[in-house]
């Protein structure tokens, strides 16, 4: 089964209505095509700390607070090579210096975030809504 990274922002900056907001995008993603793919989510901030299967039955854990530097999730991506990759954030952080050549990446921008974030050049940009209201 293929494997979807969704990658969850759990800076200072990022607030627990955007935090809701991406468990919400996560859901739809999943609605959609849950059974042609596997979940897996990490969270992050500075660092990717936190790795889990998503079960739509269950619960998301709560997630901790810290700086900001996505520059661990492209790593992360590139070493692990998953067929897509949803990176949910409010697109506030520094400039990133870092790439992930021949990922499939898509930045997922909280309502009200950064839309012209530093990583814009990387994959495709999006906001959480044109997921979340998408009709099929």
């Amino acid at each position: 089964m293929k494997r979807i990274n969704v990658y969850v922002d759990t800076s200072g900056s990022f607030s627990m209505k955007e935090i809701n907001e991406a468990y919400a995008v996560i859901h739809k993603l999943h609605e959609q095509n849950g059974k042609k793919f596997k979940y897996v989510i990490f969270y992050w901030h500075t660092e990717v700390y936190l790795k889990f299967i998503y079960n739509p039955n269950e619960p998301l854990p709560f997630p901790s607070g810290g700086g900001t530097n996505p520059e661990c999730v492209i790593d992360h991506i590139a070493k692990s090579h998953p067929h897509k990759s949803y990176i949910i954030t409010d697109g506030y952080y520094n400039i990133v210096k870092r790439f992930a050549e021949g990922e499939d990446i898509t930045w997922v921008i909280a309502d009200y975030g950064n839309y012209n974030h530093d990583c814009r050049h990387i994959g495709q940009t999006i906001y959480s809504r044109s997921i979340l209201f998408e009709r099929r």
